[in-house]
Parts: C-alpha cells; sequence; structure tokens
C-alpha cells in the first residue's frame, strides 16, 4: 500500500513525495461516523456503505499499528474521495 504511518516517537517512515496534512485516527473515526450516520448499513450483514468503508481500512491500519496519523496522500482513492468529501461537507 504503500503508506505513511505517524506515531510521534522516532519509528521510520515510508513516505512516497511530498506529505499532505495528517489525519488523526479521530477524525477518521468522525469522518466514519458522519458518512454511517449518512448512509446506514443495509442488509443483513449490516453492510458499511462506500463512504464508510473506504475509510476503515485506513482506520483499522491505525489501530492495528498503534499509530495515531496517516498522511492524507497515503490514503486509497476512494478513502481520500470520502475523506474530502466529509471535510468538503462540513465546512473545514
Amino acid at each position: 500500500m504503500g503508506w505513511t504511518a505517524c506515531r510521534g516517537d522516532n519509528a521510520p517512515r515510508f513516505a512516497q513525495g511530498p506529505v499532505m496534512s495528517n489525519i488523526s485516527i479521530h477524525e477518521l473515526e468522525a469522518a466514519i461516523n458522519y458518512w454511517r450516520a449518512r448512509s446506514p448499513s443495509t442488509g443483513d450483514e449490516l453492510r458499511l456503505g462506500n463512504e464508510a468503508s473506504a475509510l476503515s481500512k485506513p482506520y483499522a491500519l491505525l489501530i492495528v499499528t498503534r499509530q495515531h496519523a496517516i498522511p492524507e496522500d497515503a490514503l486509497e482513492p476512494a478513502a481520500r474521495d470520502a475523506w474530502q468529501a466529509y471535510i468538503r461537507l462540513n465546512g473545514r
């Protein structure tokens, strides 16, 4: 995937090119909750909507790797689109 995680310590970074603004795990969680409220889960399996699903992948990676943030440019295209739409729709 080639993403850079930010831990706040001296852990190695794997940046590829210039780093855009970092998105904290709390910001990702807020964006996921926004999209879940806007597009509730569907089906018997309670499948997440496209935007929440796209953002859930980097969110899970941050949790598993115990990271605090991820650069916006490290998001996959669907997650970046969902993040940017969330920012735009919330006047940030």
